[in-house]
């Protein structure tokens, strides 16, 4: 394998909106990669533009990860050649606190090393 195909570091980032208020559960966010370990996650939040903010009443947000999509390996694999489980994909959580119904825009980030060519190492998405 030439330089090219190792592994690196990278963030992905992901955008979703949503309007109103209450909590949701996004569909799968698929990687077009495979993380080699639980990447990191963070996320930002803004208003559509046109909405206005209403004094003393604020959306609280809040973003969080509610089930990882992986693909695991093999005890053989684990032992042997020390590979963890893939991190494919995942489901959000979206929590939106506020009497008013906004609409906002989320841009959520993952980091970490993600395998260029996975199937090179025993666990990928198709092996």
């Amino acid at each position: 394998m030439d330089r090219a195909q190792w592994a690196g570091p990278i963030s992905m980032i992901f955008g979703y909106s949503t309007k109103g208020s209450g909590t949701f559960l996004t569909e799968e966010v698929s990687f077009s990669t495979a993380f080699e370990g639980t990447p990191f996650f963070s996320y930002g939040v803004e208003l559509v533009e046109g909405q206005e903010l209403v004094s003393g009443d604020y959306p609280f947000v809040t973003v969080g990860v509610a089930e990882w999509v992986i693909k695991e390996t093999t005890e053989e694999d684990f032992i042997e050649k020390k590979i963890k489980p893939f991190y494919l994909g995942a489901k959000l959580w979206i929590s939106v606190s506020s009497s008013k119904s906004y609409e906002l825009t989320y841009s959520m980030v993952f980091e970490g090393v993600v395998m260029k060519n996975p199937q090179f190492y025993g666990g990928g998405q198709d092996g």
